[in-house]
Parts: structure tokens; sequence; C-alpha cells
């Protein structure tokens, strides 16, 4: 696996004597009879022939002054590869001892540097040569900096330990290379980008996923040398791999790891393929199901000899494959983690700032930081000096204490925890773990009982906690934290035991006695807080506050007294006024239209030609009938569940009628055509038909809900089209096939009537005629036998020759109450075209036509008859066609 930065370290190490002067604070160069030695010792590099430094020393005072200033190089003060020496003092008088020296790294350079410059704060200024590129772990405003104590007459040395990061020059992963001291090269693929480096191409497939499949894979790379020589040990140090998947915001203090992948196993799989979680010890994952996110992790990991030249070189490597799981159809996946881990590297076999994995505190020591937002990378190489780049360089500085690595691998170290067993709350530092507060044990496992032996919580319960306890008070008691607990006061009108309190003076109650309520059990006014009370809000009755308590007074129609509250009187069906002295003694005094009084009860009356009461859901509507044959008739409320909101319909009640031409039993109607014979008794179910055809507006709705099938009709404009002309929207919807109609009927729960129904509801049944004459008297038209006379009660050619809006004529009511059953548009119905049985010369024409009704605005009196049958194929749509609709009942 290739990687395109590597870094160098350059091992460099800064000393320095302080002498304490005598007297008052200088304030600037030297001082009468003080001395300072600084010496500053920078390993023989090739290719490094001078460093420069900036050293100052401020004392303690509240406004720090400066001590002395001064700009070094080791070839000027030291053997020209980096080693130099300086005496200046530090500054011991009252209260101003704690001496802060501060240093800067300036540059390192290939020549040795004549002209240094002033002092200036780690910038230039003046140093100039060729110099090797190095990542600065100093700025103008944050120096290396140690406070030492300067005491009279008394020296005092001061030791930078500085390892300095520089680019290397070559690659070492395949090939023999050449360098001096540490090398490292690292990385992180998510995946094969394109040739333009611009996008992710396709995943890298290297792990199986248990299906006989390499599924997609994440690799981190890290690999170093210590250097083209023989006596070299390469010693590797990593962190475990953290992954937060569940909404993490910065690799700071909003990381909280989901997942943990130790990376110390043995070299290979780590996991049953497909079975991450639960993969312990290698995988933890206290946040999340790990397999949601990884199905497999790798381990790889060795030693490779090398050579630079004719030098030998020792190369070691750590690399680790995730088997990701991507998130599919928006769900979780790897793209929603971020990865986090370090690494570093170091010569064991030379006196080194690492020591078991740990850097010592105040080193300066690079390393290298992964931190990596896996929804969005690519192929991360190492960035040298980036400070927001995924993998990249960092250093350890001196206010840091120690920094221990987890996990390390050598030649002469196996792979493996410093700490033997993983830290379950602390650092692993120096094979020990350091335990995080309130853990102890040799792998910070155990959470010592904190709680005192007794009486500590007085009559509470003590709580352990992580280096403390608390106390947990019962009911009616008080304490914080660690302090024992002590019975609230007491609160008049409390229940027993309902008392809280956190100090002694702010006691509450939970639950006082019925009438008070508050903290402090204050009397309630029951009327002004529940305006509900004694039924006032529905004007049952009105309450008045007591002390504790309240008292009604019930009104007419209602009863009740004391607190028990007014209800109203038992209800009497379809009863407009009750009276009442007590539940269950309730009598009507003035019943519902449609209602008379009987016995207390209401009775239903009897309703238009129905000869009975309308049943529920419907009601008995004489102004309807206002204009028509008919006195009133059965009509829905239109707000019933079982007709939906606005669904005005009449009922059709059960019962017989006569289907066909009536003058084959000696009726009136002489017009009959041929496909109107024989006259058949026909027994039909209660039912409910649409009061008036269903109209432009109401079709319109159908098709801006979406519903399925009420598609915009054939034509929509134009002279006879009603869907589209604001002033026709109240006219019967036109252009519309069966299937559309039968498409709107089922979007508002009903359906397209059968021709049987259509013909009962225009001509009425036989309970609406006198006994013994039903055949011959079933009527000519909806409102009986006359003829139209223009538009006295139908839209048809005598009356304009247009379609009016529905429900124009109350003369041409049937005697349900249905409007235009004859004229306007003809309607359709759900029968096929078929002749009625025992016809002379029988047709069926039913498998490809519909039978439609009621005549249109276009035609003559005959068309207009109730008996009158017409037909066309169910996707065809005319000028001339509209519905309605029917619905069974109940």
């Amino acid at each position: 696996m290739g990687l395109s930065f590597r870094a160098g370290l350059v091992g460099l190490s800064l000393a320095l004597s302080l002498v304490a002067c005598g007297g008052s604070s200088p304030t600037g160069g030297a001082v009468d009879g003080a001395k300072l030695a600084v010496s500053v010792a920078a390993l023989s590099l090739d290719g490094v022939a001078d460093v420069v430094w900036d050293i100052e020393v401020v004392n303690g005072a509240a406004s720090p002054e400066v001590v002395w200033q001064r700009r070094v190089s080791s070839s000027g003060y030291g053997d020209g590869r980096g080693s130099a020496s300086y005496v200046g003092p530090c500054d011991a008088g009252d209260g101003v001892a704690e001496n802060v020296v501060r240093v800067w790294v300036v540059g390192v350079y290939s020549d040795a540097i004549t002209s240094l410059g002033a002092f200036a704060s780690g910038a230039s200024n003046g140093a100039a040569g060729p110099d090797v590129p190095f990542q600065n772990p100093t700025t103008p405003v944050t120096p290396l900096t140690q406070t030492v104590t300067c005491a009279p007459n008394a020296d005092r040395a001061v030791r930078f330990d500085v390892t300095l990061l520089r680019p290397a020059e070559q690659g070492f992963f395949d090939v023999a290379v050449d360098f001096n001291d540490i090398f490292c090269s690292a990385k992180f693929d998510c995946c094969v980008e394109n040739e333009a480096g611009t996008a992710c191409d396709h995943d890298i497939a290297l792990l199986s996923d248990g299906g006989g499949q390499r599924g997609a894979t994440m690799v981190l790379g890290f690999a170093c040398t210590a250097g083209p020589r023989a006596d070299v040990e390469t010693e590797l140090y990593l962190d475990a791999l953290e992954l937060d998947c569940t909404a993490p915001t910065t690799f700071g203090a909003g990381f909280s790891p989901d997942i943990v992948i130790d990376p110390s196993g043995p070299a290979g799989n780590q996991c049953a393929a497909g079975a991450a979680e639960g993969c312990a010890p290698r995988v933890s994952s206290p946040g999340v199901d790990a397999d949601g996110y990884l199905y497999q992790v790798g381990v790889y990991r060795g030693l490779e000899q090398l050579e630079s030249g004719t030098a030998p070189a020792q190369k070691a490597y750590w690399n680790v494959a995730l088997g990701v799981v991507r998130g599919e159809s928006g769900g979780a996946g790897i793209e929603d983690c971020w990865l986090r881990t370090r690494g570093t590297a170091d010569d064991a076999k030379k006196a080194a700032s690492v020591e078991n994995g740990v850097i010592g505190a105040g080193t300066v020591y690079p390393y290298l930081q992964w931190e990596v937002k896996l929804g969005s990378c690519m192929a991360e190489p190492l960035a040298f000096g980036s400070p927001t780049a995924p993998v990249r360089t960092a250093y350890t500085g001196t206010a840091s204490g120690a920094t221990a690595f987890a996990y390390g691998f050598g030649p002469n170290r196996p792979a493996g925890s410093f700490c033997g067993a993983p830290c379950e709350h602390g650092t692993c530092a120096g094979g020990e773990c350091l335990c995080d507060t309130g853990y102890e044990g040799a792998t910070c496992g155990t959470n010592p009982d904190d709680c005192p032996t007794s009486g500590a919580c007085g009559g509470g319960a003590c709580v352990d906690g992580l280096d403390t306890f608390t106390c947990a008070c019962p009911d009616g008691a008080w304490g914080t934290g660690t302090q024992a607990c002590t019975p609230c006061a007491a609160v008049a009108h409390c229940d027993p035991g309902a008392v809280t309190c956190t100090s002694a003076s702010d006691a509450v109650c939970t639950s006082c006695g019925a009438g008070y309520d508050g903290p402090d059990c204050a009397n309630v006014d029951e009327c002004a807080a529940d305006p509900t009370l004694c039924g006032a809000d529905q004007g049952l009755g009105a309450c008045q506050d007591t002390d504790g308590s309240y008292v009604c007074a019930c009104a007419d129609g209602a009863f009740g007294d004391g607190t028990q509250g007014c209800s109203a009187c038992d209800p009497v069906d379809h009863c407009a006024t009750v009276t009442c002295s007590a539940a269950g003694a309730s009598t009507c005094a003035a019943c519902d239209p449609g209602y008379a009084p009987s016995g207390g009860a209401c009775e239903p009356e009897i309703c238009g030609l129905l000869g009975e009461g309308c049943p529920a859901g419907f009601f008995c509507d004489a102004g309807l009938a206002a204009g028509s044959p008919y006195p009133a008739f059965c009509v829905s409320s239109g707000t019933l569940g079982a007709f939906g909101s606005d669904a005005e319909m009449v009922l059709v009640p059960a019962g017989d009628f006569w289907l066909g031409c009536s003058d084959d039993g000696g009726g009136s109607d002489l017009d009959c055509g041929p496909d109107e014979h024989p006259q058949q008794l026909v027994s039909l179910g209660a039912y409910a038909v649409d009061r008036l055809e269903v109209t432009a507006a109401d079709y319109h709705a159908c098709v801006s809900a979406g519903a399925a099938g009420c598609t915009v009709p054939a034509t929509t404009g134009g002279p006879n089209g009603t869907y589209d002309p604001p002033e026709k929207q109240d006219h019967p919807i036109n252009f519309v096939s069966a299937d559309q109609a039968t498409a709107y009927c089922a979007w508002r729960g009903k359906r397209l009537c059968t021709e049987p129904e259509w013909e009962r509801a225009a001509r009425g049944g036989c309970e609406t005629l006198p006994a013994g004459t039903c055949q011959a008297a079933m009527r000519k038209y909806p409102w009986g036998d006359a003829a139209p006379v223009a538009c006295d009660r139908a839209a048809w050619s005598d009356c304009g020759a247009t379609s009016m809006p529905a429900g124009s004529f109350p003369g041409g009511l049937s005697p349900y109450g249905a409007a235009d059953l004859a004229g306007n548009v003809r309607e359709w119905t759900s029968s096929g075209y078929a002749s009625y049985p025992g016809a002379f010369g029988e047709f069926d024409y039913s498998a490809f036509l519909l039978v439609l009704r009621g005549g249109s605005s276009q035609g003559g009196a005959t068309a207009l008859r109730a008996g009158a049958r017409a037909y066309n194929a169910p996707d065809q749509a005319d000028a001339l066609s509209g519905f309605r609709c029917c619905r069974d009942y109940p």
C-alpha cells in the first residue's frame, strides 16, 4: 500500500542554566555579579549544520518584566551541528522568583548562520540561509515554556526536550530509502479515487463479507523506520481506533466513542465475518450495534528489512482494515461515523523520549493524528503542517502532561497493551493503568463504595458515586450531597407524607387536602379555577365558592345539589325540552321537528308519503318539499359518518315497485319504448340517493384530491362543458364517462345507482300510492303524470335546451325528494343494457353498454319519463351525460 506523504523526525534538545542575580529585579541585559549558563544540544544530523533559537526569561511580577532576551545558534554557541550553550541571569527578587523561560525555534539550516538578526519571538528577522524544511512547534505567541524558581546564589538548569518534524525526501514502503533518524508514513484510505483525484471512483474491496464476496473496506496505514543502521530498533505506538457514530459534533469534547477497536490482536481477521457486535476483546460497542457499521476488522503488522544504499534500514508497519457497512435508504451506516486515533514511533535502542508508550511530561515530540469523517473522506494522505487535515502531524508540548499510547509493537515488543489488559476506566501509561477518578484496581474496573459505614445520611439512604457519595432523602426530608437528611417543616392542610423541601425553610406540599392547593395549601376558589363545575359552562347550574369547597345551584333541566354538581336530565330521544327532578325521571315538554310527544317521550311523525317516521340519520323535512307535489321527505343531516360531510341524500325505504312501462297494467304512460316491456314487480332494500346531481364543483374536488380515476373530463368548457366555466360550477358535471362517475362515487364512499334503484327513486314505490293501484299508478314523471310545460318542472328542450344549476326546479322533485331525475343531464347507472326478463325479442348488450336514465336538457318530454331508457359505452362521455350516487342503508 503506497502512501503519498512522509515525515522525518529530527531530535533536538535545549538546556539552560540559570544563575540568580541579587538585589532588585533586572529589567533586561546583564546584572553585575549575576551569571546565566544556557546550553543547547542537538543530534548530529546529515544535512543540518545549524539551528537558531530565540530565548527569553521573564520574572514572576504581576506584570512580568523581561530579565533578558537572546538569539543563539548552534554554530555560534556549540558544535555547529545543533549544540550550543549560553549563560544568563534569573530574577530571585521578593515575590517575583517564579521565572518563566520561553523558547522559540527560529529555523533549521543546512549551512552555518553567520548573521542571526535580533531576538524576534521566533520570527526570522535577519536570520537567513539555506533552510531545512520542518514543522515548527512554536509560533510568535505560543513559545515553549518552563517555570523555574530562581533562588539567590544557586544555579538552575532548564532542559527543553524537543524533537522536530521535517518532511522526508523519499518513500519507503516498498523500496529502499536513504534517511536520517526516524521516518514515518501514514494514510487513511476510504475508497479508490478517480483519475483526477476529485472524488471516489469505487470502494476498496479487501475483506470477505462472509457471503463469498469482498466487501467495502477502509484502511488505516502506518509505517516507520528508525534509520539506515544495523543497530536500530523501530518501535511503533498506536491508540485504539475510536468511532463516534451517533451525532458527533467535534473531535474533542463533542466526541463520544460508540465503537472502540483494539489493534493489537494477532495479524489477520479479528472477528467472524458479519459478526462485529460481540467480537470481544477486539471490538467493543457500548453505544451502538456494531454490526450496523462493521462486518469485519483486519490487522496487518510486521517488520521489513530494507536497504538505504548499502546500509540496512528496518521498517515496521501497522495497518488496520475496517470492513464497513454502508447505510441503505437513509438508514444508519458507516457514513454517520467519525474516526479518531493517534500513533508515533521511536528507536528503542536509543535514549528516547518515548518509554513504554509514554511521552514524558513537558516533552515536545511529534506524533500522527487521524481524525477522519467517514461520510466524506477519500484517499487521505498524511499532511505536513496542516492543523485540520484528516491525517496530519502534531506535537506534544511543554505544558502537556505525560502522553500515553495504549499499544506498542516492535522487533522485541510483541503487539499488545502496555498494561497487559485494557484499562476499563483509565489510561495505560508506562505499563500501568492510570485510573479515572472514582475507580481503582489493576485494570481500573472497580468503583469502591464510598458510603460511610453508618449514620452519615440520617434517615436517608447512602448512594455510592465516583469518589464520593450522595444522600437520597425520603419523602418529607431534605439534604444536599453528603448532608444528612432533615425532616421538612409541616404545611397546614397538606396530605400526610406529601411535604417536600430542599432546605429548612422551603417546605412545599405536593398533595393538599380537598379544597386546598399550591405549595402552601391555600384555599382554592374551585368555581374560578374550573368553569365546568356544576355544569356552569353548559348552563346546567351556578357554582358558589366556600372555604375548602363549593356548592351548586342547579338550573331547570338539570338536577343535583351540594357539591354533587349539576347533571342534565336523562335525555329523551328527539326531545327539544326535557324536565326532571332526578336522573331517570325525565319527561319531554317539546319534541324536535318530525317528532311528537307521547307519554313523555317523542315518537316519529309520519313523513310525507312514506307512511312512517324517518330512521336514524335522517329527519323529516317539510321545508325542502315546498313547491313540490309532496308534503315532506326524509333527508340526511349531511354530517353523519355514514354519508360524509355535506353528503346530503334522501331515503328510499325498503319495498316494492313496478319496473318498466306502466301501460302493461293499464297505466297512463302510453309513450313507452320497446325496451321498457314487460313490466316487472321488483323488491329492493332501503337505500339512500343523492338529492342533487353531482355538480362541476363537486367533481373538481375529487380531481384536486388526486383520487384514483377522478380525471379531468374529456371536454371542460366551450358552449356545453361545465367543468371549467366559473358560472357553471353549480351545474351538473358533464362529459364524464361511467368509469369516471364510478371513481367519484367510490371517493365519496358511495356507488353508482343500479337501474332499478334509479327508477324507484324517480317514480316512487308502492308505499307512496293508494293500496291496490301500484302497477297501474306508477308515475309517468317524478312529479306525476302531467307533462312538463316550458320551465315549470325540468331543464329540457322547451326550457332553453341548456343545463341549469342542480336543484333549480322544486316542482320536479320525486316522491322521495330527489331533484332533476327528469332533464338537465341523463345519469349513468351501473346496470348493463339488456331486455327485461320475458321481453319479446330478448337482447343482452350488458358486456359493453350501460344504461343511462332521466333525459337531458336537449331531450323532449318522452325522454323525461321515469321509465325511459338510454345507453352508451362506459368509457364514452358527452355533453348530455352526468350522474348521481347511491348508498345502501343502513
